[in-house]
């Protein structure tokens, strides 16, 4: 079963390096045409899909870290001021981890609030969801301009300042509207079950139920 587990978790994860790989090329060719700044659009809300699937902090972890390393590979393509900053890692894959973080925190505070509230772990889901992509945006686009600012890769806060208001505000809506649609009904194609839902609340429950799939499997 542990072999089979890590199987499922490679491939899994090699298909997400290649979405989201993909979805920060799109965001590339979309802006580099005629923009001289760096959307992350599309890469953000395929980040954020992928991270809550199986919503988890390693999870979200791995979807941030593979975004910045998606940036980082993609500066060395791409030839413009702003994305060639992303060369250095600093500035393309740190401030992505802790997106990463910074996304499952937000989002395991929202959906337990939420849970209390409702009672009902898959809308307590779906509306956390909105919040950490929101929050999450909000950290990428800020951590990253404050390393563009540490590192001098642009000059004048006027030009940061606008490059924050033109990024902040698409990054912050697009994936907060659409992610949640994209995670359930890639869920429900999965047929990943609701219970996972409720063992989010409880780190023992998932433990239990990780132990029972695994004596299921066995047997």
């Amino acid at each position: 079963m542990k072999k089979r587990s890590q199987t499922y978790y490679l491939v899994l994860y090699a298909i997400y390096a290649a979405l989201i790989f993909v979805a920060r090329i799109l965001d590339q060719l979309i802006t580099s045409s005629a923009l001289p700044i760096n959307f992350a659009v599309i890469t953000l809300s395929v980040t954020f899909a992928v991270a809550f699937i199986e919503p988890s902090l390693k999870n979200c972890f791995i979807a941030g870290s593979i975004f910045g390393i998606s940036s980082f590979i993609t500066s060395f393509i791409f030839a413009k001021p702003l994305i060639f900053g992303m060369a250095n890692p600093l500035i393309s894959i740190f401030p992505r981890m802790i997106v990463g973080i910074v996304l499952f925190l937000v989002f395991i505070g929202f959906f337990k609030l939420f849970n209390l509230w409702f009672k009902k772990p898959k809308l307590a889901m779906g509306l956390a969801i909105p919040f950490a992509c929101a929050v999450g945006a909000f950290t990428n686009t800020v951590i990253v301009l404050s390393m563009i600012w540490v590192f001098q890769v642009l000059e004048g806060m006027d030009v940061l300042y606008v490059i924050f208001v033109t990024n902040a505000i698409p990054e912050l809506i697009v994936p907060s509207l659409i992610v949640p649609g994209i995670v359930f009904g890639v869920r429900s194609g999965l047929r990943i079950k609701d219970k996972y839902n409720a063992v989010l609340l409880d780190p023992e429950k998932r433990e239990e139920d990780e132990t029972q799939q695994k004596t299921e499997a066995d047997a």
